[in-house]
């Protein structure tokens, strides 16, 4: 898993901090697969572990976790963009 101008480890610690879901951020013993998929050098990717104990409702908080995390990025980078734009003017 990745979310544009979040890397791995970030994610994942935002995921615990944030929400209580654990999870897993690197290569996970697959560099080969990292650079062909061009996370390598950031990195890697967040692992979610899904598993027999887990309800739907679960993979739903999980989800919404996300969304949260990424629109919050979404707007950080919105903000940015209109300030550096103000100081032009």
């Amino acid at each position: 898993m990745r979310i544009d101008g979040i890397d791995a480890q970030e994610l994942a610690a935002t995921l615990e901090s944030s929400y209580g879901i654990l999870t897993r951020a690197g290569i996970h013993c697959a560099p080969l697969i990292h650079q062909a998929i061009g996370t390598a050098a950031s990195g890697g990717a967040t692992r979610f572990s899904f598993g027999p104990f887990l309800s739907m409702q679960d993979i739903k908080y999980a989800t919404d976790a996300l969304a949260d995390i990424a629109m919050g990025e979404k707007e950080t980078r919105r903000l940015a963009r209109d300030r550096a734009e103000t100081a032009r003017l």
